[in-house]
C-alpha cells in the first residue's frame, strides 16, 4: 500500500516547483496529496491528514488538539521554511511526531528584503513614488543615507547574519543581541546588551521567531529608548512588536519610522492607522518570497523527507527527542 503525503498548499500541477517535489516524493514511494485551505481552516487540514505518514502545512494551526488528531497516522510535520510558530513542538514530541523546518533557505532573500525596505524608508522612495502618482513633485525635502550609521541587529540567526553581510558594503557599525554569541563574528560586529543596542542604534532590525519569550517585546518601553530619529525595521513575526504601542509611537515622533513585513494581524486591516502614515513602509509578508528562495526550501524539504523515509533523523529536526516517545 503507498503511503501518503498530505500538502496544504496554492501550488498545483504544472507549478514547477509542486511537480519538482511530487516527483521527489514518488520516488520514494510516497502518494502525494494536496489540499488548499486557509490558515483559520485548521480542522479541515486534520480531517484530511488522516491516514498520511508526513504532513506538509501551509501555515495552518497545529496545536496539541489537531496534532492529537492525527497521532495514529502521521510521524512527520515537514515545513517548508524557517518559522515554526504555528505548531506545537512539544505536543508533537509527547505524540512521537518528528517536526523538522528548512533553515537557512530564504536567508538572503529575507536579509535582501530587509535592507530593501531600509533604502525604501530612509531614502522615502515609496513615500515619493506614491507622491508623483498622485500628481505632488516633491521638493526641498532632505533623507537619509544608510552609509556609516549604526544598525542594531535583534537575533543573530541566519538572517540576522546574512543582513549583517549586506551591510558591511555600507560601512554601518553593526550591533548585535542575541543570547548567543557567535565567536566566528568577533570583531565584525560587537555583541552588546539590548540596552545598550536600542539607543545607540540609528535603525533596528529584528530577527526573532515569537515565542514567549519574544511576543510582545517591543513595546512602548522599548519604543522609547530609540533615538527620535531612529527606523525600526521587522521582517521576521508580527507578534514581537505590540502595534498599538508601535502606532503611537510614530504619531508621537517617538521615533522616526519603521519598515514592516509582519503584522499582529495578517491581513492587515484596511482601517488599520499604518496604512496611512508617509513615514511607514510596508509589504505584506513577501520577502522571504523569491524564485531562488523558493526552490531552497523545496529542496531541504525533499531531503528532509528522504532522510525520513529511510530511517534517518532529518538534518533540522526541531524536537530530536521525539523518538523516545514514539510508539513501537
Amino acid at each position: 500500500m503507498c503511503k501518503k503525503i498530505l500538502i496544504n498548499t496554492r501550488r498545483e500541477n504544472g507549478d514547477p516547483l509542486y511537480d519538482y517535489l511530487k516527483n521527489g516524493v514518488e520516488g520514494l514511494g510516497y502518494e502525494l496529496i494536496r489540499v488548499k485551505f486557509t490558515k483559520e481552516e485548521s480542522s479541515r487540514v486534520v480531517e484530511a491528514a488522516q491516514g498520511c505518514e508526513i504532513v506538509i502545512p501551509g501555515g495552518e494551526l497545529w496545536n496539541r488538539e489537531n496534532l492529537a488528531g492525527v497521532k495514529e497516522s502521521t510521524r512527520f510535520i515537514a515545513l517548508m521554511g524557517v518559522g515554526y510558530d504555528n505548531v506545537d513542538v512539544k505536543s508533537a514530541t509527547e505524540y512521537g511526531i518528528a517536526v523538522a523546518n528548512t533553515p537557512g533557505s530564504n536567508s538572503n532573500a529575507v536579509a535582501e528584503g530587509c535592507l530593501a525596505i531600509m533604502l525604501s524608508l530612509c531614502r522615502k522612495i515609496a513615500f515619493m513614488d506614491r507622491s508623483m502618482r498622485n500628481g505632488i513633485w516633491i521638493s526641498g525635502m532632505l533623507t537619509t543615507e544608510i552609509i556609516g550609521k549604526t544598525v542594531g541587529i535583534v537575533g543573530f540567526g541566519h538572517i540576522g547574519k546574512r543582513l549583517a553581510e549586506l551591510l558591511t558594503g555600507f560601512h554601518c557599525n553593526i550591533l548585535v543581541y542575541d543570547v548567543v554569541k557567535d565567536p566566528a563574528w568577533e570583531g565584525k560586529v560587537k555583541f552588546v546588551d539590548l540596552d545598550y543596542l536600542i539607543p545607540e542604534s540609528d535603525i533596528i532590525s529584528l530577527h526573532l521567531p515569537c515565542n514567549d519569550h519574544t511576543r510582545g517585546m517591543v513595546d512602548k518601553n522599548f519604543l522609547r529608548k530609540m533615538k527620535k530619529t531612529a527606523f525600526l525595521i521587522n521582517t521576521s513575526r508580527g507578534g514581537i512588536v505590540n502595534e498599538l504601542d508601535l502606532i503611537e509611537a510614530l504619531e508621537s515622533g517617538t521615533i522616526a519610522g519603521a519598515g514592516l513585513d509582519v503584522f499582529e494581524r495578517e491581513p492587515i486591516s484596511p482601517y488599520n492607522p499604518l496604512l496611512s502614515m508617509d513615514q511607514v513602509v510596508l509589504t505584506p509578508h513577501f520577502q522571504a518570497a523569491s524564485k531562488e528562495s523558493a526552490f531552497n526550501s523545496f529542496r531541504m524539504l525533499l531531503e528532509n523527507i528522504k532522510d525520513f523515509s529511510e530511517g534517518k533523523i532529518p538534518k533540522s529536526i526541531l524536537n530530536p527527542d521525539f523518538v523516545h516517545y514514539r510508539s513501537v
